[in-house]
């Protein structure tokens, strides 16, 4: 079924660290990054270190705090590093609301439901579909249900350039929508396997065309963000995240002492006076009901 196409914003920012320094330096920083310890013995110090730093959120042990350590490591390890090829639109801002939040903005929401990547590190494919189902519905009302393990898996028809649970490329997600579609998740549901693609013939009445186009939005600054977000809808985008964002339960997320390139990709749906709201891939049981609310320049 193919489906009239609509432009689509998108925000990546780039990573300072190429692929190869990424390989190289991969094993260190997530033994970094995600400390081997018991989560309730990572909660506590977690907990202790919010009280120290008088910061205003709150840690729990979500499912994703909950993960074996090299669960962990795989879906924070995923160093963002877009391809060169994606095209990129310069901002100027303009005016935009005090608050913006795109799940009930003027009783228009453009937000589809909170999905589970699970142990996989798909969080690239998650905001790729998640920002194209926001896009559509944002511009024809109408909401879609992708398959994020049409981009996951792999073989000639599934996205292999895209990446697997080891890591991917959002960008070239968009791309492998753009020329042959992507199917809905009646069709291919997600399994969190990066597994053999296997045709079928019942295929051809489930592929959508969500998209015609994407960009990389520049220049990076937060006032070109609301002006994008206003004037498109939602965006992908990449963040650093490490194993206090696992545990976040509530309130605004901060990190005084944030260190690290980007290594997670969500889809930012909003703001208010105190940060930004953005929707993850890790379930329910996380954040806000699968949504979290980040401090302005954390």
């Amino acid at each position: 079924m193919r489906i009239l196409a609509i432009a689509l914003m998108i925000l990546l920012p780039a990573s300072v660290l190429s692929a190869q320094e990424a390989r190289t330096t991969e094993g260190s920083r997530l033994e970094n990054l995600v400390p081997d310890l018991p989560p309730e013995l990572r909660l506590e110090q977690i907990r202790k270190y919010i009280r120290d730093n008088g910061l205003e959120w709150e840690a729990g042990l979500t499912s994703k705090a909950l993960l074996p350590v090299e669960a962990k490591r795989r879906i924070l390890g995923n160093l963002i590093v877009p391809g060169d090829g994606a095209p990129t639109i310069q901002i100027v801002p303009g005016s935009v609301p005090d608050e913006l939040d795109w799940r009930d903005f003027g009783g228009v929401s453009a937000v589809t439901p909170v999905k589970d990547q699970g142990s996989c590190g798909s969080c690239w494919a998650f905001a790729a579909a998640g920002t194209a189902e926001s896009s559509f519905k944002f511009i024809y009302g109408t909401e879609l249900d992708l398959s994020e393990q049409h981009l996951v898996s792999n073989g000639r028809i599934c996205c292999t350039n895209c990446g697997d649970c080891q890591g991917g490329w959002s960008d070239s997600c968009f791309t492998f929508m753009i020329n042959g579609g992507i199917l809905d998740e009646a069709a291919m549901p997600y399994t969190g396997i990066s597994d053999e693609c296997r045709y079928s013939r019942d295929w051809e009445e489930h592929v959508i065309y969500p998209i015609e186009s994407y960009f990389k939005i520049e220049p990076d600054f937060p006032e070109v963000y609301m002006h994008a977000l206003f004037e498109y809808g939602p965006l992908a985008v990449g963040i650093f995240a490490d194993d206090l964002f696992l545990f976040y339960s509530e309130g605004v997320y901060s990190n005084p002492a944030p260190t690290g390139e980007l290594n997670h990709v969500v889809v930012l749906v909003g703001w208010d006076e105190e940060g930004w709201i953005i929707k993850n891939s890790w379930g329910t049981d996380w954040g806000e009901a699968g949504y979290g609310h980040i401090a302005f320049g954390s």
